[in-house]
């Protein structure tokens, strides 16, 4: 790693190999493991110069070729010419460009430099005055001034020194000397200058995208560790965070390559008018500096309007990605509910938004480029004219002399607002992410108890989610004041509403880039969400904690994780912790890992984890056991086993404090009360727990119970002094007791005696226990024939192989809309280059009528030597005369303003000539300006076409993508990572919006200018074809040789960042739980993996068009020593001097960077057609379901009526080579019937809501509703006509009025009359815009009781005639419950209900009881017909469960 003392100027990091390329930086704490024996070698800026050394003797094998490089070896990126061959006939994939990784790219290394300067300034100027750009420009100013330089070094000679010679060339064309040798050494010094030009602009191209990448990778990690610190990522979503890392410090990077271009803008200028000077005179220069100025001013003004828009585009773009993460994770539900076309049409009307700004934006781009394009020749028109005025001459010579002049000026202006673009931008980035790096951060360390008995202590402690303000945090907690205070004061309703409210206030503002430019909350003080808290927790005590929805439970546990805000009082705890969330995170590894969390494996203590948390049975029908991947986010194993997989973990990682927050909610009674006895109330004995349930009957085995009422402690004890005590803990279990008992008792424990296949019945287990049980399906596929391989979930991204399609070019035009746009932009685009090249031409020809009509009156056509007035020149050939002899050529575009009549007189006062043929100057003026105007017209007017067609297309492919992803299977999900979706609607939606029109339109324009170019030099010199063909060949095999490794190469890139991506979004979403491990250094070396290997494939990416373009460029430049040598030996066969005069200027100016330029660009929109071919890959290749509206079968809108609902001989599987999860179900539930299904896990009750809804097809069978057929009819038609509240409640961004009624549909009074039926009304009451108050991402402003009431609320307001409820009161606690039980009964009294549940007491007063067992109905009948025979699987269940009260009433 870096020392602490390292200079800032250099920032060259020392290094560790033990391999080729880049041996990973140890962490802090981590042993640096030597290589082979060998030492590690410290490498500074010694041996960073040696890349200026010509060549290089072979080094060591086990560094980068980048690093080991000469000079010679480095400009023309010799290290790519082994990738590029292997690849074009082999094909290469990552490992292939692993050796070329240097540690100089380091993330780790350049984090800690960056980090280390952004302290330094905040030392320096204080929190709120330290300018993070400052730090950005401090990292890379020595790199990016060595770039600079080389930029101006090679445009001195590609630019000024070729425009000296090229009159020098010219002048001997018009003189009638003979000079072979001269000709040849005129040729070979432009040749010469053209090869140092692309060298050094090539050395300048190397340095910039090893130092933006560098910078990329610093900022990112220093994102990305500033993440894993913070104390809540409420403020900072995770559709943000990819946007950032993805889209702004993308934007970061390309500023890095293209600042030094501005930086040695002025540079460059000066000599340019230095140049000109010499040519034309100083005051006639100003002149056209002047107008050269103007032109900065404008396109200055139009980079500010730019950057306008772009701010409020990126609002949108931000609030498009963060609703399609959101879509993404809630997918499940979204289908359930049918919600797809409504959130579908948020996106679009956001993407609407989003594509406005954008079309004004590339429009104004486009006018920019077309101002780069025309100011040379309005600077060239101003000049000359005010010179001619002056009476002097302008010959050939000084007239294509300046135009080249000139020309390079143009395209540097042209290069320039490409380069402003990013530069602009990353300001915005910058601003974006500065906040991010000054919120909130948590330190995890507590004082140790005063009492070393005690593992914890609070004393009158007060805490908020909000962080106060005070002069320490300063602007930390700018973005979190309170927006409201919820009534039960629940720590995690009252965090996420006030940060979410920030946010909402935040992103409403459309100056602002979204919600983190700036502060728009209010400042009053933080709510207080726990108060007065004292609690005593001795070592190796058993405290249990309840408590109603909302009253602060999660939020005690989370204050001892530092989640929350200490306001007063102390607390206290020494030991580490383990915590178990209330909703399990779990990440997308084996079940294994999964457990294990980075700690190292211990078979004994394994296999007790195994046991005590009861996943024995759940590994044996896991395809490959515990090595059997977990989808992301858990997607393939139900709520029950993550739960318990993360009880493991806590367990399994042998911590002092254990934070287990409502574990056995999501699990069936049998099972949790196997867990409470063998893993909670077993294992963990002598551990301190803090153990919060709603399952009071778990409480009396508690060493302590805290009662928790508003976010206080309302009584806290021992079990019996609380019941004697008679307060409100004693009423709680008077009253609630029977029912919590009852709770502990499911159909699991009715059924041991059955003994089935259970290896059928298991394979059904994780499926069963969650709506999206399908994936489990897929996870077993392999089981009974025992593969013995590891059967892979989640699959390697196909990233294609080979260059672009010709399908994809094909189905993009589609969507222009016609082919006839396809046709019409690239003509424009054409006509424009034609008759911008045929301007230059036609000034050639009037030059040369006027040099005849000379002829014909005998001036002379030699200067006097005498009159030599330039440095530059020998005294045979003058640079300037003012000689009274010479006629004023006029060799620039003329402008109405000026008269004939004086403009172009002789100096003696005769009238203007005229020219060959009797035309007069004014002739050739006007067809001048004529051709001026005309391209200036055409570029705005294929401009504005162009930007608007490829816009359409970008827009219509994103609607494609959007109404493809939302129709996929649920299985689709299920396999595919979130970050991998996600990254076509953010990265790759970024690249086609804004990189490949720019790109598209670059290659439009110049791939016109050289074909039109080459054209006229075969018309001018034909000999040239011969040579021209040559070397085109030479170029197509190169350029092929190439391309095919340069599309694999961006494949790479894409593949690379969705890994990114979803690691950055996996650490956001199980953030609190890392931190509780400490894990956030294994997180943090893991991302630090993918991004070292994301940036290596970026940097290869931008590099390696560099290679091809620098061969291309030598080819050119070989052609123009070719063509000059030729045009100067063979002049006196030339019809024209002046014609081949300009074909040099031409031909310079192509070798110049024209030539690179369209390879460059070729390629770069080859590329991001690879991003259009992932998007069209998604559209076409998904799997979608069924139709959603099927016309002739469709129901009448008042369908279902009654809600009669038949199942016969149903079966089902999840897929065709797994068995059948359900077989041949038949039943006939009648109207309003409450049916309450329970059974095993893995029976097959989730099962038949998966069936029902059609989130699975069934193999046989019919479900009948309402005598309709629901297979015959529309995906739509049926799931809008049903509800579901799931087991996992799900809330979206947005408000809570949204929540309840995404549609519209509904009154406020229908609002307040759901939300007082599911008892969460005064919740919502209290808050400060009630129904319009913000709900942040996932709902985590309010507790998961409240998000689930708030579910319930919903499925009230859709007044289904059929409702399913899974678990749907598992988190709440017992007095809420009886209460919703009494909602359910009156509220839903007219539909048909079916109840899955594990808790007896919400089925009981059922109309039947459905009993599941191996996918088949063991028992169903009524709850009385069922208790009256002994027999009955139901009886035996209820003998169990009166049992296991009497045993409680005897305690």
């Amino acid at each position: 790693m870096a020392s602490a003392d390292e200079p800032v100027d250099n920032g060259e990091p020392q290094v560790v190999y033990k391999g080729p390329g880049y041996a990973r930086i140890p962490q802090d704490g981590e042993v640096k493991v030597e290589t082979a024996g060998k030492k590690t070698k410290k490498r500074g800026k010694a041996d960073t110069l040696k890349v200026l050394l010509p060549i290089r003797p072979k080094g060591n094998k086990d560094r980068s070729d980048m690093d080991t490089s000469g000079l010679i070896s480095t400009m023309l990126f010799s290290f790519f010419t082994s990738i590029y061959w292997k690849a074009h006939r082999k094909g290469i994939n990552q490992d292939t460009l692993m050796p070329l990784m240097s540690d100089r790219e380091a993330a780790a290394v350049n984090c800690d430099r960056l980090e280390r300067l952004w302290q330094e300034e905040i030392s320096k100027h204080g929190v709120e005055e330290a300018s993070y750009k400052k730090a950005v420009l401090r990292f890379i100013r020595t790199r990016f001034i060595m770039s600079s330089l080389a930029i101006v070094v090679s445009s001195t000679c590609g630019f000024l020194l070729t425009a000296y010679l090229l009159f020098q060339a010219i002048t001997y064309l018009e003189s009638p000397d003979v000079s072979v040798g001269y000709c040849l050494i005129l040729s070979f010094s432009i040749f010469v200058s053209t090869v140092v030009r692309v060298l050094g602009g090539n050395f300048s191209n190397y340095l910039n995208a090893r130092s933006a990448v560098r910078l990329r990778s610093a900022v990112m990690m220093q994102v990305y560790r500033k993440v894993t610190r913070l104390r809540s990522t409420s403020t900072v979503s995770v559709g943000e965070m990819v946007n950032i890392c993805v889209n702004d410090i993308q934007r970061m990077h390309d500023a890095i390559i293209y600042g030094p271009l501005l930086f040695s803008f002025p540079i460059f200028i000066l000599f340019i008018v230095a140049g000109v000077v010499i040519v034309i005179g100083f005051v006639p220069t100003i002149v056209g500096s002047a107008t050269l100025i103007m032109f900065f001013c404008i396109q200055t003004c139009l980079a500010k309007i730019n950057v306008k828009l772009r701010q409020k585009c990126v609002v949108f773009t931000d609030r498009r990605t963060r609703l399609m993460n959101e879509v993404l994770n809630c997918i499940k539900l979204i289908k359930m509910y049918s919600w797809e076309e409504s959130f579908a049409k948020n996106l679009a009307n956001i993407r609407a938004h989003e594509r406005k700004y954008l079309t004004r934006a590339g429009i104004l781009q486009s006018f920019t480029m077309g101002l780069s394009v025309t100011v040379g020749p309005a600077i060239v028109l101003t000049s000359v004219i005010t010179y001619s005025l002056m009476g002097n001459v302008v010959t050939a010579a000084r007239a294509f002399t300046l135009l080249q002049l000139f020309g390079s000026l143009t395209g540097t202006l042209y290069v320039l607002p490409i380069a402003l673009k990013p530069i602009s931008e990353s300001i915005v980035a910058l601003n974006r992410i500065k906040p991010i790096l000054l919120m909130d951060e948590t330190s995890h360390e507590l004082d140790p108890p005063s009492d070393p008995g005690n593992a914890v202590e609070v004393v009158d402690a007060s805490f908020s989610w909000d962080a106060p303000p005070t002069e320490e945090n300063g602007g930390k907690s700018k973005g979190q004041s309170t927006k409201y205070k919820l009534v039960n004061g629940d720590g995690d309703e009252e965090k996420k509403d006030q940060e979410k409210g920030v946010k909402e206030e935040q992103e409403k503002d459309a100056a602002a880039s979204d919600g983190l430019l700036g502060n728009e909350g209010e400042t009053q003080g933080p709510t207080v969400t726990l108060k007065n808290i004292n609690l005593v927790v001795p070592r190796s005590h058993l405290v249990g904690i309840c408590g109603s929805v909302g009253s602060g439970k999660s939020s005690l546990l989370n204050t001892l994780l530092d989640q929350l805000n200490l306001l007063d009082g102390r607390i206290a705890a020494k030991g580490s912790f383990a915590y178990a969330a209330q909703q399990a995170w779990i990440t997308n590894a084996s079940v294994r890992d999964n457990i294990l969390f980075g700690e190292p494996y211990d078979e004994q203590r394994y296999k007790q984890a195994i046991f005590s948390c009861c996943l024995e049975r759940d590994l044996e029908i896991m395809s490959d056991g515990d090595r059997t991947e977990i989808g992301e986010r858990g997607v393939n194993v139900s709520g029950g086993q993550k739960q318990r997989i993360s009880l493991a973990r806590a367990y399994y990682s042998d911590r002092d404090i254990y934070l287990l927050d409502d574990p056995l909610s999501a699990v069936d009674a049998h099972v949790g009360k196997h867990i409470f006895t063998h893993c909670i109330h077993g294992v963990l004995r002598g551990k301190t727990v803090l153990f919060v349930t709603h399952q009071l009957q778990y409480l009396r085995d508690c060493d302590y119970v805290v009662l928790m009422r508003d976010g206080a402690i309302s009584e806290q004890g021992t079990h019996d002094h609380l019941i004697a005590a008679n307060g409100e803990y004693a009423r709680l279990i008077d009253t609630f007791h029977g029912k919590a008992e009852d709770e502990d008792d499911d159909v699991n424990d009715a059924i041991p005696e059955i003994k089935h296949d259970d290896e059928n019945m298991n394979k059904e287990e994780s499926s069963q226990d969650k709506i999206s049980e399908q994936k489990k399906g897929e996870e077993e596929e392999t089981e009974e024939e025992e593969a013995t391989e590891v059967v892979k979930l989640i699959g390697d991204e196909d990233q294609g192989h080979g260059t672009v399609a010709y399908a994809t070019y094909k189905s993009f035009v589609w969507y222009t809309g016609s082919r006839f746009w396809a046709f019409f932009v690239p003509l424009l685009m054409f006509l424009t280059m034609m008759s911008s090249v045929f301007t230059n031409i036609w000034l050639s020809i009037w030059i040369q009528s006027s040099t005849i009509w000379r002829n014909q009156t005998q001036v002379p056509t030699s200067i006097p030597v005498a009159s030599t007035s330039s440095p530059w020149l020998p005294t045979s050939a003058p640079f300037m005369n003012n000689s009274s002899d010479d006629i004023i050529i006029n060799s620039t575009d003329a402008a109405d303003e000026y008269d004939d009549d004086y403009a172009f007189s002789t100096p003696s006062g005769d009238q203007s000539p005229t020219g060959a043929g009797g035309m007069s100057i004014a002739f050739f003026m006007a067809i001048y300006a004529g051709f001026f105007f005309f391209t200036y017209i055409c570029l705005i007017v294929s401009s504005f076409v162009f930007i608007i067609t490829v816009l359409r297309a970008t827009t219509r492919i994103h609607d494609g993508l959007l109404r493809k992803i939302m129709r996929c299977p649920m299985s689709f999900f299920d396999t595919t990572p979130l970050g991998r979706i996600l990254n076509r609607f953010s990265k790759d939606m970024d690249e086609v919006d804004l990189l490949m029109p720019m790109n598209l339109q670059r290659c439009l324009f110049f791939l016109s200018c050289v074909l039109i170019i080459q054209i006229f030099f075969v018309f001018v010199f034909p000999l040239y074809l011969v040579v021209l063909v040559i070397v085109a060949a030479i170029a197509i095999f190169l350029y092929m040789m190439f391309r095919k490794g340069y599309c694999e190469i961006k494949r790479m890139d894409n593949t690379t960042r969705s890994k990114v991506v979803s690691h950055i979004s996996a650490t956001m979403q199980g953030l609190t739980t890392i931190k509780a491990y400490g894990q956030g250094k294994r997180f943090t070396t893991k991302f630090e993996e993918l991004l070292d290997t994301n940036s290596l494939i970026m940097e290869l990416f931008f590099m390696a068009p560099r290679w091809t373009a620098a061969r291309m460029d030598l080819l050119s430049s070989c052609l123009l020593l070719i063509l000059c040598a030729l045009i100067l030996v063979y002049k006196a066969n030339l019809f024209s001097a002046a014609i081949a005069a300009m074909a040099l200027q031409q031909a310079i100016s192509i070798s110049g960077g024209l030539l690179q330029e369209v390879i460059l660009s070729c390629t770069q929109t080859e590329s991001s057609f690879l991003s259009v071919e992932r998007m069209l890959e998604y559209i076409e290749q998904s799997p979608s379901e069924a139709e959603p509206h099927i016309k002739e079968t469709a129901p009448p809108d008042e369908w279902p009526q009654d809600g009669d609902l038949k199942l016969q001989k149903l079966e089902m599987k999840y897929r065709p080579n797994l068995p059948l999860v359900l077989k041949g179900i038949t039943c006939h539930i009648r109207p309003k019937e409450k049916i309450g299904i329970v059974g095993r896990t893995g029976s097959g009750k989730s099962t038949l809501g998966v069936s029902l809804f059609r989130i699975v097809e069934n193999v046989s069978g019919k479900i009948i509703l309402d005598d309709v057929d629901v297979s015959t009819i529309g995906l739509h038609d049926l799931r809008s006509k049903l509800s579901i509240i799931p087991q996992d409640p799900v809330l979206f961004a947005g408000t809570v009025r949204f929540n309840l009624d995404p549609l519209a549909n509904h009154t406020d009074d229908e609002l307040w009359s759901a939300l007082e039926k599911t008892y969460v009304k005064q919740t919502i009451s209290a808050l400060d815009n009630q129904l319009e108050a913000p709900v942040i991402e996932n709902g985590e402003n309010f507790s998961v009781g409240e998000r689930q009431l708030m579910c319930m609320a919903r499925a009230l307001l859709r007044n289904s005639k059929v409702l399913l409820m899974d678990e749907a009161t598992a988190a709440i606690d017992t007095e809420t419950d009886s209460l919703i039980q009494q909602t359910i009964r009156e509220a839903f009294k007219d539909c048909t209900m079916l109840i899955i549940a594990h808790r007896l007491n919400t089925i009981l007063d059922c109309d039947k009881i459905m009993l599941m067992d191996s996918g088949e109905i063991a028992e169903f009948d009524k709850p009385e017909v069922l208790q009256a025979d002994p027999n009955s699987l139901f009886s035996g269940m209820l003998t169990a469960a009166q049992h296991n009260k009497g045993s409680l009433d005897d305690e």
